[in-house]
């Protein structure tokens, strides 16, 4: 087989490749070339980081659902997270950080829970609950935070 030549002594092949390989966006709109990479960082982003859950769940007083107020999640450990939620006007609620969203770190929490009634600007506020609801060290609640999806339910009573 003969060994075809263009003017200047470049084969067709080298031309092409030269041409190609010349081309400075060539790496990013190749298929070949973009489609694994996206796919690698895709599937990476999330996959790292300490293991985590989501936590819902609703919470009840005196036999009904709360229907407002708000939940602090308190780390066990030094180094934890805190997570918080906002109870909706069913009692449900689902936590998050403000660090890693919905996805809590697992562990151990204390959970307080305050809801307030605002009676108008002339009165202070009215506590919808036991003021030892509120408090990291007299609530006794507490939330114990695996992998995967968390329902932990709240039922108070006075």
């Amino acid at each position: 087989m003969e060994n075809q030549k263009d003017e200047g002594g470049k084969s067709p092949f080298s031309l092409h490749v030269t041409q190609h390989l010349s081309d400075k966006n060539h790496f990013m709109t190749s298929p070949k070339i973009f489609c694994p990479l996206f796919l690698l960082a895709f599937f990476s982003i999330g996959c790292g980081g300490p293991p985590a859950g989501e936590v819902t769940g609703q919470v009840t007083f005196n036999g009904s659902p709360l229907t407002s107020g708000t939940i602090m999640f308190v780390p066990q450990s030094a180094a934890g997270v805190y997570a918080h939620a906002e109870v909706q006007a069913d009692g449900r609620y689902a936590a998050e950080t403000d660090e890693t969203g919905k996805r809590i770190p697992v562990g151990q929490y204390r959970v307080m829970i305050s809801a307030v009634k605002d009676v108008g600007p002339e009165e202070p506020v009215e506590s919808l609950l036991p003021l030892r609801f509120s408090s990291d060290t007299q609530s006794k609640l507490t939330a114990d935070v695996g992998e995967g999806q968390n329902v932990i339910d709240f039922v108070l009573e006075p």
